[in-house]
């Protein structure tokens, strides 16, 4: 079946757009935040809570409702009552879904426990508040465990930009040289492009379902693999390596 070399073109065009898009898309990334803070309660009733309370200079009269807190937070609050208490603390750690995505199967924004206090003898001291429930207050505690500098989208768009664009400029090439003597070789090439930005798109969503760790980097193997596996087929088609390797 005869391939039209204007159609082909045309795809391989638009996959190119799609492919340099996906630079600014949520494509090959985590879908989780990768620094978030531990969140801690301790009811009125133990001695963590008074040595909290004196600790960081609380008014423990002046609690904040806590069915006046946002979603997020009550939900968090909801989970740390639950859990099992560890010197008086109940705490809960949880992951924050990053903002681009438009499905979240974990928290969708970061809760935000009150901000009332802090120990001063402890450089790294957590943030402490006071909340009530129900009659009965808590001491919250928002720990934020080493540095609060995420440079995971960083490394995430670095490794976007070392697999897909020189993809993408192979693809430009390949239609260049041979989009009129062999489309069908574009045809391929293009489809494996596709192949990569709806990959690139379903990543978040994939470690969500399968609650598996798909590091981002795999974006420059699944790429430069397509690049490496498109060469190979071209020279073995044109019958050595005596024409060009590239085509």
């Amino acid at each position: 079946m005869n391939v039209d070399s204007r159609l082909v073109t045309v795809f391989a065009a638009v996959v190119c757009l799609l492919l340099v898009g996906s630079l600014g898309l949520p494509a090959y990334v985590s879908p989780y935040e990768g620094v978030t803070p531990t969140y801690g309660v301790a009811h009125e009733s133990t001695e963590t809570f008074d040595e909290t309370v004196d600790r960081a200079d609380l008014e423990a009269d002046r609690a904040t409702a806590v069915d006046s807190l946002s979603p997020e937070t009550q939900r968090v609050f909801a989970e740390a009552t639950e859990a099992e208490a560890d010197s008086g603390w109940q705490r809960v750690d949880i992951d924050v879904c990053i903002d681009e995505l438009v499905v979240c199967d974990s928290y969708a924004e970061r809760p935000d426990f009150p901000s009332h206090g802090f120990d001063s003898a402890n450089s790294k001291s957590p943030s402490y508040g006071v909340v009530e429930d129900d009659g009965e207050r808590y001491v919250t505690s928002t720990q934020n465990l080493g540095t609060m500098w995420d440079f995971g989208p960083f490394f995430e768009f670095v490794a976007k930009l070392a697999g897909l664009l020189p993809f993408t400029l192979y693809l430009a090439y390949t239609t260049y040289r041979r989009h009129r003597d062999q489309p069908r070789r574009v045809l391929g090439v293009a489809a494996y492009g596709l192949v990569l930005v709806a990959l690139g798109l379903a990543w978040p969503y994939l470690a969500m379902v399968t609650d598996a760790s798909l590091p981002p980097a795999l974006v420059v193997p699944l790429a430069w693999g397509g690049i490496v596996v498109a060469v190979a087929w071209n020279r073995y088609a044109d019958g050595g390596p005596s024409r060009d390797a590239a085509s």
